[in-house]
């Protein structure tokens, strides 16, 4: 959060939504960070915590797994926060997340403009950054503890269960749904778009049929719900 607000200090707007680390990289002088899993004779082994400060204690400790910025195959960022990409509503060619929005250009698939700070209504009660859900990550071997590193919340949703696992805790033997009061005692930390950080319950957060925690997704500070 400190680097995230010396960047935008800096360059007046907030990092892209898919690349975000690597924009944040100059400040934080630390590389992200390799795989944290391999594979030894067809199945996933878990070689340790060596993510630095890309990497919440919290997530090491129940063994989440970490995937670096190879966005060919769809991998983005994949490390133990999420970044608020999209705000409560998908719609590429509106602002309503601190990702920016896109604009397209005949020739090619388009250009994202960053969110500028000024664009945010209430920073105070603008989400940025929090612990990131987890999703399974269906290797050939078996799923793995992997977090969803851009905060969509549209996409957040679409995996299918996240809403079971995160609201109400279940399955309850899901080792998913197991694995998030390991991490903070069952809550989420979340960083505000001025700065500050707050210990959340995750119906405060992720309970987007209400407008009070809807609107601290959108920049412009509407539910849209």
């Amino acid at each position: 959060m400190i680097a995230l607000s010396l960047y935008t200090q800096q360059e007046g707007a907030f990092p892209d939504g898919f690349f975000f680390s690597q924009e944040l990289q100059p400040i934080l002088k630390v590389s992200w960070p390799d795989d944290n899993y391999t594979n030894v004779n067809g199945s996933l082994v878990y070689l340790g915590t060596r993510q630095s400060v890309y990497a919440c204690p919290g997530y090491n400790r129940v063994r989440g797994q970490f995937h670096p910025n190879r966005y060919d195959n769809g991998w983005i960022s994949r490390g133990s926060y999420g970044y608020n990409t999209g705000g409560a509503t998908h719609n590429d060619n509106s602002v309503v997340g601190l990702g920016g929005h896109v604009v397209q250009q005949q020739g090619n698939p388009g250009v994202i403009v960053a969110t500028r700070e000024n664009q945010v209504v209430c920073p105070s009660d603008m989400i940025a950054m929090t612990d990131a859900p987890f999703y399974y990550q269906n290797w050939s071997e078996g799923p793995t503890k992997a977090p969803g590193g851009l905060f969509d919340l549209s996409a957040i949703w679409s995996f299918g269960g996240l809403i079971n696992e995160v609201l109400f805790g279940l399955p309850a033997d899901d080792p998913f749904v197991q694995a998030i009061p390991r991490r903070h005692a069952g809550m989420w930390n979340v960083g505000f778009a001025e700065g500050h950080v707050e210990s959340l319950k995750g119906n405060r957060l992720f309970d987007i049929s209400k407008s009070e925690n809807a609107q601290r997704w959108n920049i412009d500070h509407m539910p849209h719900n």
